[in-house]
């Protein structure tokens, strides 16, 4: 009974591992996969533009990217920027404006900036606004529910930040700063720190010659952070683009190969100078990064994100498979090797070549390197090259050519930016070849290299499409590129700025546009003005002439008077005399000599009397002639009319009394000889009617206020412009003159008065 028991135990046991083993047929090794492992297939997605409004502060606009892989939503680190820019300048921080340039250089070093970097995941507070409008935003989108989401957080290494300026064309933006490393603390600091990132010299004089010597500005600068991230790669995404990294790889052996070198066969080995603290394992590691990014730029060129990843995770791989190690002691001397300089150049050569040159100082090199150098520089103006050495470099910076007729300070700036760089140049060659010196000598571990055989890569291609066929899908490390980020004041507060300066100009434009339209309808009722005008002036005329006949009426009826008195005083000075004469003649004397002041005292009154009297009819508008009245006892009655051909605005003495200066209609300002009626100088400038004249008290200067709102000081010698003041907004009706000549005084339509230091 026991062994039946048994029999049938073992016998459903058998079935149940039969069933397993079909079913691990039919799904090989299939890992399971944690919730925070993305699946590649679904993709992340950006919520741009979101305001998260936290505590007092202003709120914070930033990008959300997330993933969504069934229920499961997957947030990135949310990454923004302040304001705050600095520049390091002489030992200390300083704010930049966002129209800031950006120099190269600063006192001879690489320029370094620093930006406020801060992760708002870091704080609970935020953390918890990020999550909740997430998780909402995106139920709103694909119409789910959004307690059925539930939040995680992808697993990433290290996180780089460098800057890159947006050009257009069909290149990458290039970056114009060395990688920086953020810190731990930034992910724990709840409202972040500041960032310093060290500036590639070489990079942005390179720029600045892209957008055609424009200065490079805060504005300009954009920040870039990436990481790689652990996700899941469908077996159908990576067995497509394998076939065309096995072309690339083949392409790249060919192109390690220099032109010049016609007969010589293709480098089988490519090899990473060491220094003398890595070892073998390090030097492996370095020609897998070179070729992993020298791969990047060759087939990433503005790929999208997904291809990105793929191709990253697929470069890993095969490269890992392909790196083997070689000791270059045990190549033949006549095997072509080519060593990879970093990510600068690559020197193509036999090992013999190669020991020969690095076995030598480093002046001795020089000569050859300097032909090296003149090789490549030739070979890229198109030019035939002499005197072709056996060992041969290629630099993957361009050369820089002269475009056009440049200038004089341009041509300067390129041979100078081209002397840098050929220096730069030869001192990576030397430090290369001191490197392979020491190795030759003993002193370093053994050389590490990738094979690149045709052979070996077709290999190794069917080895890892094996490792892939394994599985259905299989996790990895891909680099994900945060969406660019911009200092908060750029560009949005430029262009708010702008569009102020723009709604500003709109309304001007609109303001003059109505003025226009009121000019043009007083234009069109000009006519009837003018007619107004001159039937007022009519009028005026009238008056005038009735003015003046009735003040020169009251005038000799006043002189006759006068004339009578005198004549009377003059018999009653005579009846005097006549009734002294029998007087003593010291008696007479005596009393003739006080009549005589008497009389000379008389005669100044009359004189005084006779200067009161209105020697000038200044009418204001209109008036059309100009009278002058001598008072002079002595010349007797009478004046003068002077016609001047338009109407007399107003006039002024000048003080010697040897001018008059008399204002018109016109806007012309005359200065006459008041005792002939001569034209002695004329002032022209004014655009409108000018409504008042002074003189200084030195009589050197005439100021004048017209309808154009200005005020102008005149030489009156010469009658040239001295100066003009502008400000008033109306028409200027009156000016006067400080009794000091330092100050001119104005009152205008616009209802002030103003005071001009002269």
């Amino acid at each position: 009974m026991y062994r039946i028991r048994t029999s049938c135990w073992l016998a459903s046991a058998a079935i149940v591992l039969g069933l397993l083993a079909v079913s691990l047929a039919q799904n090989p090794k299939e890992p399971k996969e944690p919730d925070n492992i993305i699946p590649l297939t679904s993709g992340i997605e950006v919520l741009r533009n979101q305001s998260f409004a936290a505590g007092q502060s202003e709120p914070i606009q930033a990008n959300v990217p997330y993933c969504l892989s069934g229920t499961s939503l997957i947030i990135f680190p949310v990454w923004v920027i302040g304001k705050e820019v600095e520049i390091w300048e002489n030992g200390s921080w300083r704010s930049l404006h966002p129209t800031d340039a950006v120099p190269p250089t600063m006192n001879g070093q690489p320029t370094r900036l620093r930006f406020f970097v801060r992760d708002l995941l870091s704080s609970q507070e935020t953390r918890r606004l990020v999550f909740d409008k997430v998780r909402e935003e995106v139920a709103r989108l694909r119409n789910l529910k959004a307690e059925q989401l539930s939040i995680r957080e992808p697993r990433m290494k290290e996180f780089r930040l460098s800057i890159f300026v947006p050009l257009s064309g069909e290149r990458p933006d290039p970056v114009i700063s060395l990688p920086v490393i953020l810190s731990e603390t930034v992910f724990s600091e709840p409202l972040g720190q500041f960032v310093e990132v060290p500036l590639d010299s070489l990079s942005v004089q390179e720029v600045q010659q892209q957008r055609g010597e424009k200065p490079l500005r805060v504005m300009d600068l954009r920040l870039r952070i990436e990481a790689p991230f652990q996700c899941r790669f469908e077996q159908v995404q990576l067995m497509a683009p394998l076939k065309q990294l096995q072309n690339h790889l083949a392409q790249l052996q060919n192109q390690l190969l220099p032109k010049t070198l016609d007969k010589a066969t293709a480098p089988t080995w490519l090899i990473v100078p060491p220094v003398a603290t890595q070892g073998q394992g390090q030097q492996a590691l370095q020609v897998r990064d070179l070729l992993l990014h020298t791969l990047e730029l060759r087939i990433l060129v503005r790929d999208d994100f997904r291809k990105q990843a793929t191709v990253n995770f697929l470069l890993q791989q095969l490269l890992d498979h392909a790196l083997s190690q070689a000791k270059l002691t045990e190549m033949q001397d006549n095997q072509m090797v080519a060593i990879l300089l970093g990510q600068q150049a690559t020197l193509t050569a036999t090992v013999g070549e190669l020991r020969k040159i690095s076995l030598q100082d480093r002046k001795e090199r020089e000569t050859v390197l300097n032909q090296l150098l003149d090789n490549w520089e030739a070979q890229q103006r198109g030019e035939r090259i002499q005197n072709q050495a056996g060992v041969q470099a290629e630099f993957s910076t361009a050369f820089v050519r002269g475009k056009g007729a440049a200038n004089v300070s341009d041509q300067k700036s390129s041979e100078q930016a081209h002397a840098q760089r050929r220096k730069e140049h030869l001192e990576t060659l030397q430090k290369c070849l001191d490197n392979l010196k020491n190795h030759f000598e003993g002193r370093l571990p053994t050389l590490s290299g990738i094979s690149l055989e045709q052979q070996g890569l077709l290999q190794v291609k069917r080895s890892l499409e094996a490792d892939i066929q394994q599985f259905r899908f299989t996790t990895g490390w891909a680099d994900y590129r945060w969406p660019a980020l911009s200092p908060a004041f750029s560009p949005d507060e430029v262009l708010t700025q702008l569009r102020s300066e723009v709604e500003t100009l709109t309304r001007s434009q609109k303001e003059l546009q109505d003025s226009i339209r009121e000019v043009r309808q007083l234009n069109e009722k000009l006519p009837d003005y003018r007619k107004e005008v001159e039937e007022l002036g009519k009028q005026l005329w009238q008056i005038k002439e009735d003015l003046d006949q009735t003040q020169a009426k009251a005038l000799r009826n006043d002189l006759e008077k006068l004339h009578r008195q005198l004549s009377r005083d003059i018999e009653g000075l005579g009846e005097k005399a006549r009734q002294l004469e029998s007087r003593t003649e010291q008696d007479i004397k005596a009393l003739r000599g006080k009549e005589l002041a008497d009389l000379s005292k008389r005669l100044e009154e009359l004189e005084a009397s006779f200067s009161s009297l209105p020697r000038e009819f200044n009418l204001g508008y209109f008036v059309c002639t100009l009278a002058w009245v001598s008072c002079a006892v002595e010349r007797g009655g009478g004046y003068k009319e002077f016609n001047l051909g338009d109407f007399v605005c107003t006039l002024a003495w000048v003080p010697n009394g040897r001018h008059l200066v008399v204002a018109l209609g016109d806007g012309t300002i005359q200065a006459l000889d008041p005792r002939t009626g001569n034209l002695v100088r004329t002032f022209k400038g004014h655009e409108g009617t000018v409504y008042s004249v002074a003189v200084s008290r030195d009589g050197r200067y005439v100021v004048s206020g017209s309808g154009d709102k200005t005020v102008r000081l005149w030489d009156l010698q010469t009658g040239q412009e001295v100066r003009r003041f502008t400000g008033h907004e109306a028409g200027v009706i009156s000016v006067a003159v400080s009794p000091d000549g330092r100050y001119v005084v104005s009152g205008s339509d616009d209802k002030t008065v103003r005071l001009w230091d002269v």
